[in-house]
């Protein structure tokens, strides 16, 4: 079904907010790019992970990094294919 809606006319498809669809789409090579917003905090324990211990390597070129005034980088992936 993501192939047809990529495949098909129209803007781009986004997700945001949903670690378990973004995991789902790089495990197939659906994901075409990821942006992450990096803060600068230290997150201790009970935070969840946006890719588990045993997930799949997946090489990621930087396309992108722009800091913002808050300190918070905006940091642009593509997946090497």
């Amino acid at each position: 079904m993501i192939d047809e809606l990529k495949a098909g006319e129209g803007k781009d498809i986004t997700v945001a907010g949903s670690p378990t669809l973004v995991r789902s789409l790089l495990e197939q090579d659906l994901l075409d790019e990821l942006v992450l917003l990096i803060h600068p905090v230290v997150a201790g324990e009970g935070r969840k992970k946006l890719f588990p211990d045993d997930a799949t390597l997946k090489k990621l070129e930087l396309v992108s990094a722009q800091p913002t005034s808050s300190g918070v980088i905006i940091a642009t992936y593509r997946p090497t294919r």
